[in-house]
């Protein structure tokens, strides 16, 4: 029980405080994978109830349209993609973080999400539709916040420059457009191939 709270301390600690927060994960083993784990599905949980149980009045998502795993993959995607995109680019431009520690910054850097959007939610069923403006400023608050927290996070575990940080924040999100290139492409040519397949097991079986 007191590693979780300690945990949790230190996540609350690392959001107002991400130079020294970051670099504790780099080099006092601050942190840990578990915790991270769980602020990632935290921060799924907190797209799942603004999506689905945000008031009415708020929410542009009907719930006939309500898909939980394209809520999950909107989450676990881009942050799987700058993981990998980050740890590809920084590798071959001198970065010192490991893979480990740009999971773990990321998903620390997540936590203001959750911290706004699920208190939003709730916060919905009693206010009106004359509140919509605070609604939005809070909530680009959050993503604004997160934002800077990953860019911190790059700077600390990479010990990189703030201009070089930016710069290579830009490289990659090119290489996460890539990426799903790439991924796109060769998925193309598998179901290409698996037509070509049954085309030709088609003829044969006519055949014979």
């Amino acid at each position: 029980m007191s590693d979780v709270i300690k945990e949790i301390k230190f996540a609350f600690f690392l959001i107002f405080h991400p130079f020294k927060g970051f670099n504790d994960i780099k080099y006092e083993g601050g942190g840990s994978a578990k915790s991270a784990c769980c602020i990632v599905l935290i921060t799924i949980l907190a797209f799942i109830l603004d999506v689905r149980y945000t008031a009415f009045t708020f929410n542009t998502t009907s719930v006939d349209n309500f898909n939980i795993l394209t809520v999950v993959s909107s989450v676990l995607i881009p942050f799987g993609l700058w993981c990998v995109s980050n740890w590809s680019l920084t590798t071959l431009m001198d970065g010192e973080g490991r893979f480990s520690e740009i999971v773990m910054a990321t998903a620390y850097a997540l936590l203001p999400i959750s911290l706004v959007k699920i208190p939003l939610v709730i916060i919905s069923y009693f206010t009106t539709i004359e509140d919509i403006g605070l609604m939005t400023a809070f909530s680009s608050i959050a993503m604004i916040w997160a934002i800077a927290l990953i860019l911190f996070g790059t700077m600390v575990v990479h010990q990189y420059s703030f201009g070089r940080t930016i710069f290579t924040a830009l490289l990659i999100l090119v290489g996460m457009a890539i990426i799903v290139f790439i991924f796109l492409l060769f998925f193309s040519l598998v179901q290409q191939m698996a037509n070509f397949i049954i085309i030709v097991f088609k003829e044969l079986s006519l055949r014979f």
